[in-house]
């Protein structure tokens, strides 16, 4: 009975040793983009919900989105793969269009930090 003990526990320890070895491991690419408004005194403030388009008409859906900045005018999204990706940021404030933009370049594991500015 011990050796079947010993048996089943190796059996187990081995399966475990090849899922973790052969299961792919999930690469994420992240971004942080933040929207900001400078002002002509030299203030800075944040946008809130601020639309922002990443990538273009002609990239897959998995890769081109349309969010919105939090309460900080800020936005934190993942991708799963390493792409260039332009991004257009818009907001109206009284009446008027305020845009601005950026390329995100998302390389390998890690976050990319990107601060976009918008003017009339």
């Amino acid at each position: 009975m011990n050796h079947r003990k010993t048996f089943y526990v190796v059996v187990f320890i081995s399966l475990l040793a090849v899922c973790s070895f052969s299961c792919k491991k999930e690469i994420l690419y992240k971004a942080i983009i933040k929207v900001s408004m400078q002002y002509s005194d030299g203030s800075i403030i944040p946008v809130p919900a601020c639309k922002l388009v990443f990538g273009d008409d002609n990239y897959s859906e998995k890769v081109k989105r349309t969010v919105y900045t939090d309460e900080a005018g800020q936005y934190e999204g993942t991708w799963d793969r390493e792409v260039n990706l332009r991004v257009v940021a818009s907001k109206e404030i009284n009446g008027k269009l305020y845009t601005g933009g950026s390329v995100v370049s998302l390389k390998a594991e890690g976050k990319t930090e990107q601060e976009i500015f918008i003017q009339e």
